[in-house]
């Protein structure tokens, strides 16, 4: 049983001869951040966690700390008598419930390791955290993190940053074990260590979470550097005898104890407020001049903004011209460090699109990165330029199938998707300021569009001319799109060709049926052969039939699977866990082998490449080609082959439609839940399913077979959701499955999901 954590010991015994005069006769953490005292800021970030008891550890002088948080009867007496109601309010966080703060006295200066033990009759037997006022912490409560990590490992944990490799001769360094991107074991704490002995950049900063087992190596108070008794030594002596992990906060630390750290915060702090943010942004730009060429390479990205396969956020609040300069700093140092130099650069219609790019392309020069921009287009054509030019990174500014509001980035290194792990870590290096230091690049622009267009049409291999529909959504795909079907035989229609970032006809996703109420219109008045449709940025696509029905992400693989067979027999095609089991049962009748995978473009790509697969596709339209393709998601090129592959068929594509066995299923399910949460959910209804014996494959999430069909339940990967569908050869076999999937949900405490389908999209 993991003992809550309840308790914060604050060390304040420190003469702060950093700030003297100022600190003559006042303590270091009295000195104003804004209109808040360090100490202050240091007691609620405790508070936010649940912290509900406080020990100050004390030096002469510092009596002025206790009488912060006593109650000011004279001031309040008059601030109420003259009705000054927003000063009173005010003072309210300064007052602490009646018992809760304590304080001993450390009568010698001998480290933060002393200090400490001075509390011992404060920590008894219990876990504790450590909280520095020096550092402040922007953001999410850094110590609320800590006790999250401290009741998932029940050890030490404490809140590490990435330093420059350059600069760890500066700081203590961590040894680190395994290392998931966010929390880190602990094997060992390196003191100072050269750079090219040290065992990472990672060092800790003014947050500890400790359980009592520390206190008995302090209790020697043997003396380490600096004739201190260190509390890095006894810390280190823990390891082995209870779990000792670092833990990659979310949120900007700023060091107050030093002076120009304490300015920074003073501008941090008072920039976001809505009584200060004007005047203090319109000051310093009288100071930009100055700034400008002095000023170091650091940025924190809003934490919502990182993903699991791209950078994404709503343009003007969570993301920035300045994000993009930062994606294209740091990207352009990893590409750089890796050995390569040259980087690929689009962008498409959005209307933030343009300014985001520029950002990007002038952080990659600042790096000293090649640069050449491809210009406006969709997304494939980007890959194209990469992967046909062989260049050492790519980088799309796309908000892909999202509200007009959302931009983001999607990322090539080396031929390969970044993703993942490797956008983490683009977030520490930039937190950090880890990137190569600035110099001058260089960026040329060209146009790729004949070169992409002649590939596409290169694989066109159809026999009769077709008559079809296009719904190009305002994508980025208009203007190559509306040059792509002068080349294509038959009759073509081509609606919205427009680029257009306020996608002003429908939302750009092809994906959820009522963004396809257009192409069916239009294929019935035409008589087409089928309709085609693309998201915003033409990696993913949508398909209507002769008779307007809806041809699904795991119908046209089995179209498409069937084809490639035929010059790959025996070959790995691969979908996704939300696919169709009729679209596996129908890959092993054509002699192929069936693989089903994770979600997420990034993943199939690389299971593409570790299979050798030549094809391989999503519910959510993205279909990538190994098969005279260079197997990126590209929905232009899938839509060519798709048009040769129905120009053969003896008959309309919906005959090839109704020749699949008949199943009901519910659309994609989408329902929201907190983003830890989710995965927690996962692993509860895992294990019951585990202990009920359930046919149930953990690829990705569950996916649990019965006699009646399947029903699935993941993660998303890139939202606060869970997501979840079902398929059935009847209607009263669905109802037996969504029934199991709900009974599971409210195990977990949740209620069972709107089947309508209303929420569904991806």
């Amino acid at each position: 049983m993991i003992k809550p954590l309840k308790k914060a010991v604050l060390p304040v015994a420190g003469l702060g001869t950093r700030f003297l005069p100022a600190t003559k006769t006042m303590p270091k953490e009295m000195l104003p951040v804004v209109d808040k005292p360090l100490i202050q800021y240091a007691i609620d970030e405790a508070r936010e966690a649940g912290i509900e008891e406080f020990c100050l550890v004390t030096g002469r002088g510092k009596d002025s700390l206790i009488d912060y948080f006593d109650i000011a009867y004279e001031l309040e007496a008059t601030l109420k008598e003259r009705g000054k109601k927003s000063a009173l309010e005010a003072l309210a966080p300064s007052s602490v419930e009646a018992g809760s703060l304590v304080a001993v006295r450390q009568q010698e200066p001998l480290g933060l390791g002393h200090a400490i033990w001075c509390a011992r009759s404060f920590i008894g037997d219990d876990p504790f955290a450590i909280l520095l006022p020096d550092d402040i912490v922007k953001g999410r409560s850094c110590i609320g993190q800590l006790v999250e990590a401290y009741n998932q490992t029940g050890g030490n944990v404490v809140a590490v940053t990435e330093v420059p490799s350059e600069h760890t001769n500066r700081y203590g360094i961590l040894d680190v074990g395994s290392d998931d991107g966010k929390l880190v074991e602990v094997k060992g704490l390196v003191e100072k260590p050269a750079p090219e002995d040290a065992p990472s950049n990672l060092s800790i900063i003014g947050r500890y979470v400790l359980t009592p087992d520390v206190m008995k190596y302090l209790a020697k108070l043997e003396r380490g550097a600096g004739n201190e008794v260190q509390l890095t030594d006894a810390m280190a002596k823990t390891i082995g005898e209870v779990p000792f992990h670092g833990l990659r906060y979310e949120g900007t630390r700023y060091d107050c104890g030093d002076k120009a750290g304490f300015l920074e915060a003073q501008i941090a702090f008072s920039i976001d407020r809505e009584d200060l943010g004007g005047s203090v942004k319109a000051f310093l730009k009288k100071y930009k001049q100055y700034v400008d060429p002095l000023m170091p390479f650091r940025h924190d990205f809003d934490p919502t903004s990182l993903r699991e396969y791209d950078i994404r956020g709503i343009v003007g609040k969570t993301l920035h011209p300045a994000d993009a300069f930062a994606i294209g700093r740091t990207f352009a140092s990893m590409v750089i460090r890796a050995g390569g130099k040259r980087i690929v650069v689009g962008y498409d219609g959005r209307l933030s699109s343009p300014t985001l790019e520029e950002a990007l392309v002038r952080g990659a020069v600042e790096s000293g990165a090649e640069v050449t921009r491809i210009g406006c287009g969709p997304t494939p054509m980007l890959y194209f330029a990469s992967v046909a030019d062989s260049a050492d990174g790519a980088v799309m500014v796309t908000g892909s199938h999202n509200p007009p509001d959302y931009n983001g980035f999607k990322m090539m290194m080396g031929g390969k998707p970044f993703y993942g792990d490797q956008i983490r870590k683009l977030g520490r290096l930039s937190a950090s300021g880890d990137v190569l230091p600035a110099t001058n690049g260089t960026a040329t622009k060209i146009d790729i569009s004949d070169r992409y267009i002649d590939r596409l049409v290169q694989d066109y291999d159809g026999i009769r001319p077709l008559r079809v529909v296009w719904d190009n959504g305002n994508s980025a795909a208009g203007v190559v799109l509306s040059r792509l079907v002068e080349r294509l035989p038959g009759e073509h229609t081509v609606l919205f060709g427009e680029i257009d970032g306020h996608f002003p006809n429908h939302h750009p996703d092809p994906t959820v049926e009522k963004n396809l109420q257009d192409l069916i219109r239009v294929v019935d008045e035409k008589q087409a052969d089928l309709g085609i449709a693309f998201d915003g940025d033409a990696d993913r696509i949508g398909i209507v039939d002769n008779r307007g029905q809806i041809f699904w992400g795991d119908q046209m693989l089995v179209l498409l699977a069937q084809d490639v067979l035929s010059r790959h027999p025996g070959a790995t095609i691969i979908a996704d866990v939300k696919a169709s089991q009729i679209l596996f049962d129908e890959i092993a009748k054509a002699g192929g082998q069936p693989l089903m995978w994770k979600t997420g473009h990034s993943l199939i790509k690389t299971k593409m490449a570790e299979t050798g697969s030549p094809l391989a596709g999503e519910m959510s339209g993205h279909i990538f080609f190994a098969d005279k393709w260079y197997g990126f998601d590209d929905a232009l090129y899938a839509a060519v082959r798709v048009l040769g592959i129905v120009s053969r068929l003896p008959g309309p594509l919906s005959d090839f439609r109704d020749s699949l066995p008949v199943t009901v299923t519910t659309p994609e399910l989408r329902f929201n839940c907190d983003d830890k949460r989710k995965f927690e959910v996962i692993t509860e209804v895992a294990e019951r399913l585990r202990r009920e014996g359930a046919d149930v494959s953990e690829i990705d999430g569950v996916r649990v077979n019965t006699p009646d069909g399947w029903w699935l339940l993941r993660a998303s990967n890139t939202q606060a959701v869970l997501v979840a569908r079902a398929e059935a050869r009847d209607d009263a076999g669905l109802d037996r499955l969504k029934a199991a999937l709900a009974a599971q949900l409210e195990a977990s405490g949740l209620e069972a999901p709107d089947f309508s389908g209303e929420n569904a999209g991806h």
